[in-house]
């Protein structure tokens, strides 16, 4: 069974792994209506409901709710899901801190400010399947105090953390973060999902970057998406070794090096000789993207089928290489797409983190499962409410190679 052969090394490697998310945490306020309306129409909701959102705070409970069945594979793992973020003063920041709290996330490193929280407004369209967000952001950003006290605090926040997962969300806040997780040769995670201030400069330190495809593209070329995510690596991420770009109904792409752990791009991204050497002298080893193998993989979920597959792709020194799931969940099972992407990221970042339950697992595996959390969500109302639990997955079965 997965996670039963496990020697001293995975034990210790386990009781340092953890993940860091610092982004957005919200509330939001959820109503389903049979269509979008018109302008000036009066509907009404067929459904209502509020619950926890945002990406990082979705992000976070995802890998809560698959961490917590397995610890009767592990009984010596010692590992935590820790949330930095701002909240406001209000019942609404009381209730968005409460709510991950209560799904075993840590909210210790939180800050408090202001007089209003976000939150968000979303209008889930049952006709088109789509959803559209109304958000009103926090009345406080992040201050530089409490910006010189996350790098004060940088012991208690990154102490046993494996991964940090960011979603461009309190930047300047984030950068400091990332630089210091970055100095400690922690993997960072980031969550491009829009253009947003500084996130360019966060992606100079990414290891790893999920972005949909609209980031990329904007709706406006006309290169494939394969084309434009070969060239966002190679201008825009210099350090990251995997790039996953999601695109909805048509599954997501991955680049990846042939040999895993190593920059996507195939160049030092402006870091000097003696770094450049350190980054690739040994860096298999301590990667936990390492550890993954490449391979075909098949997967039945229910009523939800993916198809990952794998194959050689870009330079002619094969150095690249391209990983690409098809989801085909049928329309009618699509109930609502808000969260699927944060719900993939939270599956990603728990691959990620924590090796020894993926050992050696294909890589195309471990993007299917992310893309199977993902689907099962977008069968639930609400962006937390469709967020399996690790108990119902079989995690050895969807990750061995048929």
């Amino acid at each position: 069974m997965l996670g039963e052969d496990r020697d001293e090394e995975g034990e210790d490697r386990d009781r340092a792994s953890g993940v860091v998310g610092m982004g957005a945490a919200c509330l939001d306020y959820l109503a389903s209506v049979t269509e979008y309306p018109k302008p000036d129409d009066k509907i009404r909701s067929t459904a209502f409901k509020t619950e926890g959102g945002g990406n990082c705070g979705n992000s976070l409970v995802a890998i809560s709710r698959l961490l917590s069945s397995q610890s009767s594979l592990m009984p010596a793992l010692e590992s935590k899901v820790k949330m930095v973020t701002k909240v406001g003063l209000d019942s609404v920041g009381e209730a968005t801190l409460s709510l991950v709290e209560e799904e075993g996330v840590d909210v210790s490193s939180c800050f408090r400010g202001g007089e209003t929280s976000a939150f968000t407004y979303i209008l889930v369209d049952e006709k088109d399947k789509t959803r559209t967000c109304i958000h009103t952001p926090l009345a406080e950003q992040m201050t530089e105090d409490e910006i010189q006290a996350i790098r004060d605090n940088a012991d208690d926040i990154l102490g046993g953390v494996s991964v940090v997962v960011f979603d461009g969300r309190h930047t300047e806040g984030a950068l400091a973060l990332a630089q210091i997780a970055r100095e400690r040769k922690i993997t960072i995670l980031v969550d491009a999902e829009k253009p947003r201030p500084l996130l360019k400069d966060l992606l100079q330190l990414a290891d790893v970057v999920v972005a949909p495809e609209s980031f990329l593209s904007s709706g406006t070329s006309d290169t494939s998406i394969l084309s434009q995510a070969i060239d966002f690596a190679r201008d825009c991420l210099p350090r990251a070794k995997l790039l996953c770009v999601t695109r909805g109904k048509r599954g997501s792409i991955t680049l990846a090096p042939a040999q895993l752990g190593t920059p996507v791009n195939n160049d030092t991204g402006g870091m000097d000789e003696k770094d450049g050497e350190e980054e690739n002298r040994g860096g298999a080893e301590r990667d936990p993207l390492s550890l993954f193998v490449r391979g075909e993989a098949w997967f039945d979920s229910g009523e939800v089928v993916l198809v990952p597959f794998t194959r050689p792709l870009g330079g002619g020194d094969g150095s690249s290489a391209f990983e690409t799931s098809s989801c085909a969940i049928p329309d009618e099972l699509v109930v609502d797409t808000t969260g699927a992407g944060d719900a993939f990221i939270g599956a990603l970042a728990f691959a990620i983190a924590f090796p020894s339950i993926f050992s050696k697992a294909p890589l195309g595996g471990v993007i299917g499962l992310a893309s199977i959390v993902a689907a099962i969500k977008l069968q639930k109302f609400g962006a937390r409410s469709g967020l399996v639990h690790g108990r119902n997955l079989a995690l050895e079965d969807l990750l061995q190679i048929k």
